[in-house]
């Protein structure tokens, strides 16, 4: 997974700091086994997720899961950059359907900031797990980390695809936003001197890049998508995975924001092998 990342810097010598990051990861690794092994799944009203960092203070987020928006609420340093990341489905030469729509939802709290929902379905099963990453106050930085686990229930292999609807409101505003592929597998959007880079391991088979309500109209009359890599105005993006779904696929996603400079790479290291192994402890404990 590829992640948004954060420079911490520090007088002490490198031992002190190794010592110092493995003891955090202990901590960390023993207080989320307790937590996954003591906290019960939760299937219960229609109620929204909301996910805050108490050492990054200045995000909180916001997820219907229950409801095409998903993701509908980013609010960094209080303002808002997101309007809509959620995920959809086909299998076969089936409509594509939004994930909320599959069955059973199950919600398991995990930490303030991490949890997942489940989507029981009758041909498969997929779990999302997410995990928020705050800063200081005042920073303009922040990451949301996701990982879809799909287990497929049939015995059979399941031609599959996978499509992720990202629209961000960069400053919370639509228009004037600037989107592009800079490879493969990211999507850099600015607005001003925000900006922010959804990234992933597993490189999408398709994504289009263009406007949020023609893009949000083909999810809903499962219309194709055509390969894009760039638009100017009310930006969103469609990722596409096609697959032969044998008995299970993960993939896994990052969406990190800043204001001003890109952070370097340092402090998150820890962030995201922890959440990648959230998946595997879950189904080892639960």
């Amino acid at each position: 997974m590829i992640v948004g990342l954060r420079h911490v810097h520090s007088n002490s010598s490198d031992t002190t700091r190794k010592e110092v990051m493995n003891l955090s990861k202990t901590v960390f690794v023993g207080i989320l086994i307790v937590m996954l092994a003591t906290l019960g799944s939760l299937a219960h009203a229609d109620a929204p997720i909301t996910l805050t960092d108490i050492m990054g203070p200045n995000t909180v987020v916001n997820i219907d899961p229950y409801t095409q928006a998903g993701i509908y609420e980013w609010l960094v340093d209080g303002t808002n950059h997101m309007r809509q990341n959620s995920y959809w489905f086909s299998v076969g030469s089936g409509p594509i359907t939004p994930i909320s729509s599959l069955g059973s939802i199950t919600v398991t709290p995990i930490m303030d900031m991490m949890c997942s929902v489940l989507y029981s379905g009758s041909l498969f099963d997929m779990e999302i797990s997410y995990m928020l990453m705050g800063a200081p106050l005042g920073s303009g930085q922040s990451d949301i980390a996701q990982i879809v686990s799909i287990n497929n229930k049939t015995g059979s292999v399941l031609d599959f695809s996978l499509y992720e609807f990202v629209n961000l409101d960069l400053n919370g505003k639509s228009l004037g936003q600037s989107g592009t592929l800079p490879n493969s597998s990211t999507l850099s959007q600015t607005e001003g001197t925000t900006e922010s880079q959804w990234s992933a391991i597993e490189i999408p088979s398709i994504i289009e890049v263009g406007d949020a309500a023609t893009l949000l109209a083909k999810l809903n009359n499962s219309t194709p998508f055509v390969a894009n890599s760039n638009y100017e105005g009310d930006v969103a993006a469609v990722f596409q995975w096609n697959m032969a779904l044998g008995d299970s696929a993960m993939m896994s996603q990052d969406n990190a924001l800043f204001n001003g400079a890109v952070p370097e790479p340092a402090s998150m290291t820890v962030f995201a092998a922890l959440f990648g192994l959230v998946p595997l402890m879950r189904r080892r404990i639960i």
